[in-house]
């Protein structure tokens, strides 16, 4: 169940311009996926300089992998 498996990622329409961020911090997950995949920084780096829980920074990474999955599968599915 996805709503479960990221409680701690929310989407609103007027924080963080509608794109999903971290409950209460209002990091993007874009963000912090950024940070830690491309440019290599450790999510327990991360989480030193933001302040934040390690396993928020965990969920946050987890959702961006999801949503770029299902982002494949639609890009599969209309090419096919």
């Amino acid at each position: 169940n996805p709503v479960k498996k990221y409680q701690n990622i929310l989407i609103h329409p007027t924080i963080a311009f509608g794109k999903p961020y971290i409950k209460g911090r209002h990091l993007r997950t874009q963000f912090i996926r950024k940070l830690h995949i491309d440019i290599g920084h450790k999510l327990s780096d991360l989480a030193w300089e933001y302040d934040i829980d390690q396993n928020f920074l965990e969920e946050a990474v987890a959702f961006q992998a999801h949503l770029l999955e299902a982002k494949l599968k639609i890009t599969k599915a209309t090419i096919h």
